[in-house]
């Protein structure tokens, strides 16, 4: 009777080890999982905060980049030689002269304001101003004496050549030392952003 009674001990015994040894497995799988999510969570975090500094950091640099060019240009605009003329004139007689020189010939006032994409009444007013100094040629149309043809002037040409003189200068001084594929990269991106700008809204790319 004894010996049963001591069988029976023993087996309730075992019986209470194993059910805690299950509950203690259960737990630390628990724990196990609890972790593994944790780190889980911490990761995705991790890489969302991660993706987060780069699309800040290639804002920055998209920013800074379209932000050097427009320096870049007011620098150009601003440039001077060593006697302090300016490369790139911005005024409307040089403008006047560049368009006659583009049409070419003897053009009418219609054609050089069309050429300068002002009124007619704009184009003659810059005309008469660019005569006074000499710059201008003015003559009848043998062919319809109320219209004018208009041509350089041998001080006008000289204007123009002085000023491709100073830009041909700064070009030579600025692009030393780059190759030809870099400039004709830099020259895709400006033109394609470029297009961009001066297309319409709905058709930007």
């Amino acid at each position: 009777m004894g010996r049963r009674n001591d069988g029976g001990h023993r087996e309730r015994e075992r019986s209470l080890r194993e059910t805690a040894l299950r509950g203690a497995l259960r737990e630390i799988a628990l724990d196990a999982g609890a972790s593994a999510g944790t780190v889980g969570r911490h990761a995705l975090s991790r890489d969302r905060d991660r993706r987060r500094r780069l699309s800040k950091a290639l804002r920055t640099e998209e920013a800074e980049f379209v932000q050097g060019i427009t320096v870049t240009a007011a620098l150009l605009q601003q440039a001077r030689d060593a006697n302090g003329e300016p490369v790139y004139p911005a005024d409307a007689r040089y403008h006047l002269l560049s368009a006659l020189e583009r049409v070419g010939g003897w053009p009418s006032i219609s054609a050089l304001a069309r050429a300068q994409r002002v009124s007619k009444q704009a184009a003659r007013k810059q005309m008469i101003a660019a005569a006074s100094r000499g710059l201008l040629e003015l003559l009848p149309d043998p062919r319809d004496r109320r219209s004018i043809q208009i041509g350089l002037t041998a001080s006008g040409k000289q204007m123009l050549a002085a000023v491709r003189a100073r830009q041909f200068n700064l070009v030579a001084r600025l692009l030393t030392g780059l190759e030809a594929h870099e400039m004709r990269l830099v020259a895709h991106v400006l033109r394609v952003i470029r297009e961009r700008l001066v297309a319409p809204r709905g058709r930007r790319g």
